[in-house]
């Protein structure tokens, strides 16, 4: 089973993370992208990511999205997803990969690259139920 490592940097108004689908049998990285997400204020809903740890995820699919994926048993939050989306005013607590990330000065210009494809690029290479393990 592959699992999706995601590995925070932290900034006063967004988070920029390395997100890595690893080979748990060999180790070996077979993924590597980027992740935007909303910076942490005390996992308050819609305005701040979620916390550090380990997650159970599922694919599912969405009429917008496409192929998604839905975290679980996260907690005091809910309906947390990595879905495509390119800009801090996409998500709200989610996650958004990305092919290549830009950092900005504020909010308004960070953003990742090409989020479709690097998050079919994650999703193709972990199962239907997966890990995610976010630190710093």
């Amino acid at each position: 089973m592959n699992i999706l490592n995601i590995k925070r940097h932290y900034y006063d108004d967004y988070t920029h993370s390395q997100a890595i689908v690893i080979n748990k049998a060999t180790d070996n990285i077979i993924v590597q992208h980027h992740m935007l997400e909303i910076p942490y204020k005390e996992n308050k809903k819609f305005v701040s990511c979620i916390p550090e740890g380990v997650y159970c995820a599922e694919k599912f699919v969405h009429e917008k999205w496409g192929t998604a994926a839905h975290l679980k048993f996260v907690p005091n939050r809910s309906e947390i997803c990595i879905h495509p989306a390119n800009w801090l005013n996409e998500i709200s607590g989610c996650m958004a990969p990305g092919m290549t990330f830009v950092h900005g000065k504020n909010i308004k210009e960070a953003h990742v690259n090409h989020s479709r494809n690097a998050l079919k690029a994650i999703l193709s290479n972990l199962e239907r139920i997966f890990l995610i393990h976010i630190f710093s």
